[in-house]
Formats: structure tokens, sequence, C-alpha cells
């Protein structure tokens, strides 16, 4: 309403301030387009960076808010499949026709239907991404008669559908001032043990709780997700810090809220430590998890470079065996494994860490960066001959005596 409100509203006082016409004028209802316009005439990439961003992409980033429901989806997929892949087959209306509750039924539905929708969106994008999702997925809508293997994040074939999507919603949501999510597998965890070590004292497992661990966690699956519940606690300690002796349970339940997504008896055996176990309890789950893999004869180590997988020869192996069978090796088998992921794992690795270095005096020196001991049946014992080019081999041979004793 436009005009001089006196005209019509004779009845009030002529100075009143109602007859200003700002009080009846009526605003243009604002929109993200408008929002748009306006942000485009002030120079708003340069000027408002963020905002500009999210308004070019606001369709899409819309769909980060699905994130939660997507990566439990996977996590509840890839413990379901992990050793047992050749189940993962059929349709995935067959999968969900399969399921023994409702309950279950609509859980999977729900959380399904979210993946569907947000492939069949972002599918476009998602052809021209990095991770090279085969052309023929892109170009089709995903619905319940598409093969169940696209859930299932892998590194190739169908499963690429799921890891593309889920690596896209990521870099989405670290492309605002959001804290930045990385891919588990990605992270770098010496620079995370560095920051948390600011942050939050840490201190070795006792060889009672390790034990406990072990026992306490017989499956491959158990190992798994105790191992993404510490990984989750590790990326946020690395950037907040905390109390050294909080149990890890009540962190998981109270700050991460993660309860309800973590099994009962996992809360229970991850109770046992504090936040000041946490770098030492993902060197001993990754140990674990390798060690369950190579029982199932899966490859714990198919992405270090070939150089650091030469096979040992007879008189190595000899040696090697009778060291072993007089010596205690956990804590050395260990730092092996840790080497192994923090130091080995760039296909670059060799150009820092030769290939015909010593075994022995390499992990020596690493310890010994660390301000750790190195075991005395190590420095007495341990072969002079093998070299850094045949650890993976070692800690196979080491794995399987220990498992054997």
């Amino acid at each position: 309403m436009y005009g001089d409100p006196r005209v019509f509203l004779s009845s009030l006082p002529q100075q009143s301030v109602l007859h200003s016409s700002a009080v009846w004028s009526c605003r243009e209802k604002g929109s993200l387009l408008s929002l748009t316009h306006i942000v485009e005439q002030n120079d708003g990439k340069e000027n408002f960076p963020l905002l500009w961003r999210f308004l070019q992409k606001e369709a899409e980033f819309r769909l980060v808010r699905f994130l939660p429901d997507m990566l439990a989806l996977q996590r509840k997929l890839v413990k379901k499949f992990q050793n047992l892949p050749d189940l993962c087959s059929g349709t995935i209306r067959d999968f969900i026709d399969k399921q023994s509750s409702a309950s279950q039924k609509s859980w999977y539905e729900k959380r399904i239907h979210i993946f569907l929708s947000s492939w069949n969106q972002l599918r476009t994008s998602l052809a021209t991404y990095e991770v090279n999702v085969p052309e023929d997925y892109c170009s089709v809508d995903l619905d319940e008669g598409s093969e169940l293997q696209v859930l299932v994040p892998r590194r190739q074939g169908p499963g690429l559908c799921a890891t593309a999507l889920l690596s896209y919603l990521v870099s989405l949501h670290n492309q605002l001032g959001i804290p930045t999510l990385v891919s588990r597998q990605d992270r770098n965890y010496e620079n995370i043990f560095k920051d948390i070590r600011e942050k939050v004292a840490q201190e070795p497992l006792t060889s009672l709780s390790s034990s406990a661990l072990v026992t306490e966690l017989p499956s491959l699956s158990d190992v798994c997700e105790s191992l993404a519940a510490v990984e989750v606690t590790l990326g946020f300690l690395s950037m907040t810090g905390e109390d050294e002796n909080m149990p890890l349970e009540k962190y998981l339940e109270e700050k991460l809220q993660m309860g309800s997504h973590t099994a009962p008896h996992i809360l229970k055996t991850l109770g046992r430590c504090c936040l000041k176990h946490c770098v030492a309890l993902w060197q001993l789950l990754t140990s674990l998890k390798s060690e369950h893999m190579l029982r199932l004869k899966r490859d714990p180590f198919s992405g270090i470079p070939a150089e650091y997988q030469h096979a040992l020869g007879e008189e190595e192996k000899n040696l090697l065996t009778a060291f072993l069978s007089k010596s205690s090796v956990d804590t050395w088998v260990l730092e092996m494994h840790e080497f192994l992921l923090l130091k080995l794992k760039s296909q670059r690795a060799s150009d820092t860490f030769r290939p015909d270095w010593s075994l022995k005096d390499t992990l020596a020196s690493y310890m010994e960066r660390k301000n750790l001991d190195v075991p005395l049946d190590v420095e007495e014992a341990f072969p002079d001959q093998i070299q850094l080019s045949q650890l993976v081999e070692t800690w196979k041979l080491t794995v399987t005596h220990k498992q054997q004793r």
C-alpha cells in the first residue's frame, strides 16, 4: 500500500508516526534468487566468497545434510559384506525384501532412498568428478532395480558409485566454514597424532589392557567397528582436545553422541581405555585388522609399493624363525606395522626410505625418534641381513609365527 496515509486515516493524529508510507509499504519477498542477484551486483565473489560459493551450488549443498544417513548405511553394508563379498549380489529391491524384520526393512529403505535420490541429483556432476565412475552409471538414474553393489563402496566396479557420491558430498561439506571431513583412508595420521599430543597427553596401553582388547574383539568386523570409532575420536581430539583421563566410552556417548551408532559390546570394550590411550589404541587396532585379514587370506598391504614386498630368502627365513622362537615381539610387530602405514604408503616412499636399507636399523631409528626404547631382544638378535624391502613379508611371517604359538 503506497501513498499518503493521512488521506484515508484521517481519524489518526496528523503527526502520528503511522503516517509514514514506509510503515504501510510491502517489501519484496526475499528469495535465494534475489540474494544471488544482490551478491553478484556487489562483486560477491571477491567480497563474500563463502556466500558466493554457497549460492552457486545451493541445490547440491542441500544434500550435505544427508551425509550422516548415507555414512550409516555404508558402514552397515561394509560390515555386512566385508567377509562375504560374494553375497553382495542381486538388486537393491531383492536386498530390502530379504530383511528379516519390519524395522530393519524400514531402516534400509529410508537410507537407500536417500542414497538413490542424492545420486540421481548429482550424477551429472559426478561424471566429471575426480573419482572415475564408469560413464554407464553416470548417464542413468539409479533405482531399486539397480544392482546392490552400487551401494557398497569399492575402488573399482559398481562400488565406485558409492565411493564417488560420498567423496563428493564430503568435498561439498568441506567447501563451507565447517570442520573438514576427510576419508579415513586418506588422513595423514602422523599430523593428527602430532596435533593430539599437543592437546591431550598420550600413554601406551598396559599389557593387560592390550590382551583384554585382543580377547574381546575376536572378529574382523569387531576390530573394524572399534577402529572406526577410534578414528572418529582422533579426528575430533586433534582439533578440540579434551581431558586425557576421560573414559573413551564416555567421550563417544556424551561428546560425540555416537552411542546409538556403536554396538554395546564395542563401547564396553573401548571403555577400558581413556583418551590418553587413543594413539596406542589406533596402533593396536590397525595391526589387529591386518592380522585378521591375513588369517582370512586377504591382502592387508595392497596399497604398499612393491619395493617393500620382496620375498625372504631361505636363509633369512631360518634366521627370522630362530629369532622369533626365543623372543617377545609384540611391540616390534606393532612398530613394524605402524611404520608401514605411516611411512611407506606413498608411491614415492623409496625417495626417503631406500628399500636396500637395514630393516632393523631403520625401525630402531624410527622408534628412537618417538622416544621409545628398542626391545633388547631386537637389538641383540634380530637378523641384520633383512632389508627394508622385505618388511611386508617379515611382518607376515612374524604374525603367522605368533598366531601359531
